[in-house]
């Protein structure tokens, strides 16, 4: 049987009690009232009293004024006796049983019991009933700590036994007259039993049926079920609970009779729900901001609740916790435990912050509209009959995995009760970045095999790819699947990028040229992905000739909108993981094969090559199975993140459109997202939207294309005409100018080729400008209409690299990762080599920005001539101009958009330099953009006292490792006629004429008294 608590009340002489006590919790979850005894939730147990307060009733069990303090019994009745001096003792739960039992007549003893004759019998039935569990729970007293804090959480450990203890004692009370005396109270009514489910669900129809707020209001209806069902119901406690609950009640009554859940439902609930409610509050409030909350804080936090609510039964936690054992609120880990289980709480390894932790609507916004960006991109062109743009073998993700030798949150399967757990072969550096996975997948892979990107690995290493590596075995044994190379700290940097990009999707643009189709590639917001070099990388190499600019997911998103971090970059090192470990097993066991019996048994640790030869082969095993035809596994994360999907039913076509909306669109669900629904923020409106706008946007760039274009043709025909007679001059001296060129520079030239060995090389810059303007002054030396000049070198730059025919296309692109300074014995400038690709003389001279440097040397050693010059109209221009008329300037003043702060700073430096005037043709520094490297810092450092310096009110503030130009003071233009600069002192901000006609009647600065 179930033990039932009771519950005692300060009254006065009329039996009202005057201080409630908060009751004590019922084992199966509810409470006992001491009016009524019927059964109720914890929470609804003080409106209830105070009911019975209101309704004057007396409670079954009370004690008397002048008994001193209320006396709650650990969980059945106990009784006080007053003793000879005046003190009370508390008798356990057996004493008072068998006072109870064997005293009945007798009142007084040493001390007084103060029991109603009206409920002496009711106690006596209580007790019998509890006698036998209180003999096996012993005697134990309300002072016992022990019992305080196992009895924190409100619930017994044997939860699952009482629940069924509690079904039978109910089906005991179902079992109708037999059981009727003992569950009426003294005025014939029923009490004690429990409504179920199917009689709540009866009683709601009716109130349905007859309740009007006019006629027969809450009060008559609760009236009516009493007198009906000859059972206590209230308004406030039962009615308004179950109208608030009907969802619940209907569906418990709709259960079968069989089904245990049929009685109640029942909600397991602390002893102090208020302060579980708060402390819930609070925890998920700091994990929302990203604060680590430990268990002895959850302890702390529940105290400080308790004191705020209950003030003089609680004191305040300390700080340092000295006190925790004296406090009144144990915090057992019993408490703890079902706490965490009640509001679904666990204690988890701290990982990488995800984006899910204060995702606002800007994020989610952000997210949509990447989203119906894709969409939109395929949707622009119709290639495939479902998708659009491009078929899902040729869309690809790619992000950078770092590879580590063992798992920095791995674990192992260890003795219990050994506290010393550790990992003798691995050490802590395995646990770092041994090497970086530059990672390509597509949406779907070929039966051939065709479209199936290598991955490639990234190692510690001076850059080179890895067909340049020094140790020609252990080429060998790379695995032929995976392209390798190495960088000096193992990340995929700009240089990196670009070899991954041409030996990676390489071999897929031969296959996209013969199927006529495009490609697509989305990645995130890597540095290196979006440097200058490497867009211009993705537009001029032959080996993305068929793939548009990629695309990239929203910054900050990775984790929920990459396809590869759809749990698919961890499948690869847990591939390393486990070869790495398999590889010390085989040595373990050929280790202990080898030993002499009793021999200690030792592994030899793998070497740097070892490790590369594994990981080369782990990532290559790991990535056929991925990207076999009957493996999904990048299909559903393509589908999940919705950044590939069907979209033929968002064609305008109808004869190509579907009328039902693909089911791939069910599917999608982003990790740490789940409130993002992508069919409420993209509808096809929205996307049909995003599609005109592109189409326009389109149109706009097509035409304003069109108009730089022919603007440019017009500037180039400007430039051809007021240049070609410098031209024509220039080609008329050119072969006496060749001869004294190559006396000039042939002993330097031969001590280059020696010094690198390159055959072929172009020299540019200052170096070759002074060498044609030195020989050009000797070969008019003679002449009277020839002004000669002199041009400063400061070193002599030399490039190198993939050569283009003189009539092929392409932009030069530098490598900015291979510039290196040399200095050579008997040169008398420092040579500076860069390594170049789409490189020419044409693409050279196009490269360069100032007219007084576009000039360079075609030196190729295969070739009898050695050196040919070539120079650009402007430096002719500007070589033969009157020397009053000279004037530095950008080399192509007709097409400005691709100059930087850069340009500017060296053209200054050159009119520095040089003494002759400079302009910028309009250009402002800080319009243009871009940042300045620490040579070009140096150069305005020395440009500072000059009285010509364009950059006087300008000033460089470093960042990271480069610089920015920034205004010293911002303008402000006058507040009345804004058209000049206001005075920042003035009163009224304006400038001088306008401050006396319109400003402040009295200004310092102006004079205004």
């Amino acid at each position: 049987m179930l033990s039932i608590r009771s519950y005692f009340q300060r009254t006065n002489n009329r039996g009202v009690p005057t201080e409630a006590v908060a009751p004590r919790l019922l084992t199966a979850g509810r409470d006992q009232c001491p009016y009524c005894r019927g059964y109720f939730a914890p929470q609804g147990m003080p409106a209830h009293i105070r009911m019975h307060v209101s309704n004057h009733d007396r409670p079954r069990v009370q004690q008397r004024e002048g008994d001193g303090e209320e006396g709650v019994g650990g969980g059945r009745v106990k009784l006080r006796v007053q003793n000879s001096d005046g003190t009370f003792t508390t008798l356990t739960a057996t004493e008072s049983a068998r006072l109870l039992r064997h005293e009945r007549g007798q009142r007084e003893q040493e001390g007084v019991i103060n029991i109603d004759s009206s409920e002496e019998e009711d106690n006596n039935e209580t007790m019998e009933e509890d006698e036998s569990g209180a003999a096996e729970e012993g005697e134990k007293s309300d002072g016992d700590e022990e019992s305080e804090e196992d009895d924190d959480d409100g619930s017994d450990d044997n939860e699952e036994d009482d629940e069924e203890d509690y079904e039978e004692e109910e089906e005991e009370e179902d079992g109708g007259e037999d059981n009727e005396e003992d569950v009426n109270d003294e005025g014939g009514r029923r009490r004690g039993m429990n409504w179920t489910p199917k009689e709540k669900a009866a009683v709601l129809k009716e109130f349905e049926e007859k309740y009007d707020e006019k006629t027969f209001g809450k009060n008559e209806f609760c009236r009516y079920i009493r007198n009906k069902y000859n059972r206590n119901f209230q308004r406030g406690n039962q009615l308004n609970a179950w109208l608030a609950d009907k969802e619940r009640i209907m569906a418990d009554a709709s259960k079968d009779k069989s089904d245990r859940r049929h009685q109640i439902t029942r909600e397991k609930t602390g002893k102090y729900p208020e302060m579980e409610i708060l402390l819930d509050q609070r925890i998920r409030g700091m994990r929302g901001m990203g604060y680590v909350v430990e268990t002895w804080m959850v302890d702390f936090e529940a105290r400080a609740i308790l004191h705020e609510l209950y003030p003089s039964k609680f004191p305040p936690p300390s700080e340092d916790g000295r006190d925790d054992e004296e406090h009144p609120f144990k915090a057992s880990n019993t408490w703890r435990r079902n706490f965490f289980k009640r509001y679904k709480f666990s204690v988890k390894m701290i990982g990488k912050k995800v984006n899910k932790v204060a995702c606002s609507e800007d994020q989610m916004r952000n997210i949509a509209e990447y989203h119906i960006s894709m969409r939109a991109l395929q949707l622009s062109k119709i290639h495939h009959p479902v998708f659009g743009f491009t078929d899902p073998y040729h869309v690809i993700s790619r992000d950078e995995v770092p590879i580590e030798l063992t798992n920095r949150n791995g674990t192992t399967v260890h003795a219990t009760g050994d506290e010393c757990v550790y990992d003798a072969v691995g050490k802590d550096s395995d646990t770092k970045r041994f090497c970086t996975l530059n990672l390509f997948g597509a949406m779907a892979y070929r039966a051939d095999g065709l479209n199936i990107p290598r991955p490639h690995l990234v190692f510690k290493g001076a850059f080179k790819p890895g067909s340049e590596w020094h140790d020609e075995d252990e080429r060998n044994q790379w695995d032929p699947r995976v392209v390798v190379s190495f960088q000096e700290n193992g990340w995929v940097d700009a240089k990196t990028d670009k070899l991954g990009l041409k030996e990676v999707l390489g071999p897929i643009n031969e296959l996209l040229k013969k199927e006529r189709m495009q490609g697509v590639v989305i990645q995130d917001n890597l540095t290196s992905h979006k440097a200058e070099e490497v867009m211009q990388f993705w537009d001029s190499c032959p080996s993305l000739s068929e793939f548009i600019r990629p695309r990239f997911v929203p910054p900050n998103m990775t984790e929920i909108v990459q396809v590869i971090d759809r749990h698919i970059g961890i499948i690869y090192k847990r591939a390393v993981y486990r070869a790495i470990r398999a590889e010390y097993m085989r040595r373990l066991r050929e280790a202990r094969a080898n030993a002499a019996e009793g021999a200690a048994v030792t592994i030899p640790p793998l070497t740097p090559r070892e490790k590369r030869i594994i990981i080369t082969k782990a990532i290559g095993d790991c990535h056929e199975k991925l990207t076999s035809p009957d493996c999904n596994t990048y299909w559903r994360a393509f589908i999940a993140t919705a950044t590939w999907m069907p979209v033929n039913h968002m064609f305008e076509d109808p004869t190509l459109r579907s009328n039902e909306m693909p089911e791939e669109f069910s599917k999608i669900s982003l990790q740490h997202l789940d409130e993002y629904d992508y069919l409420e923020r993209c509808p096809v409106e929205k996307v049909a939207a995003a599609v005109k706008k592109a189409n326009e946007d389109k149109e706009t760039a097509r035409l304003a294309r069109e108009t730089r274009l022919k603007k440019i043709a017009d500037g180039v025909a400007k430039e051809i005409e007021m240049t070609q007679v410098y031209v024509d001059r220039a080609n008329g001296l050119m072969p006496l100018l060749l001869v004294k060129v190559k006396e000039l520079v042939s002993e330097t030239l031969e001590k280059i080729h020696q010094h690198f060995g390159h055959e072929r090389f172009i020299i540019g810059g200052s170096w070759a400008s002074s060498i044609v303007a030195a020989a050009l002054k000797e070969v008019c030396a003679n002449n009277n209409d020839f002004d000669p000049c002199s041009l400063k070198a400061n070193d002599i730059d030399v490039y190198y690299g993939d050569f283009i025919e003189a009539s092929g296309e392409g932009k030069l692109s530098v490598d900015l990762n291979c510039i290196s300074y040399t200095t050579i014995d008997s040169v008398s400038s420092e040579v500076n080599t860069i390594k170049c690709s789409n490189l020419s003389p044409e693409t050279m001279l196009v490269n360069n920005d100032i007219n007084v440097t576009a000039c360079c040397f075609n030196v190729d050693f295969s070739n009898d001539e050695l050196v040919s010059i070539h120079a650009s109209p402007c430096f002719w221009e500007f070589l033969f101009q009157d020397k009053t008329k000279r004037l530095i300037r950008v080399s192509k003043p007709y097409d400005t958009s691709e100059y930087q702060r850069t340009t500017l700073v060296r053209l200054a430096y050159k009119s520095f330099q040089l003494g002759y005037p400079h302009s910028f043709g309009g250009l402002d520094p800080i319009a243009v953009g871009g940042t300045l490297a620490a040579s070009q810092k140096s150069k305005l450092d020395e440009m500072k006292d000059w009285d010509k310096n364009p950059f006087h009110a300008y000033q460089c503030k470093k960042v990271f490792s480069y610089y920015i130009l920034e205004r010293k003071h911002q303008k402000e233009n006058c507040a009345q006629c804004l058209a000049v600069a206001g005075n920042r002192q003035c009163t009224s901000k304006m400038c001088k004429s306008c401050c006396e006609k319109h400003g402040a009647a009295v200004c310092r600065v102006h004079g205004k008294k």
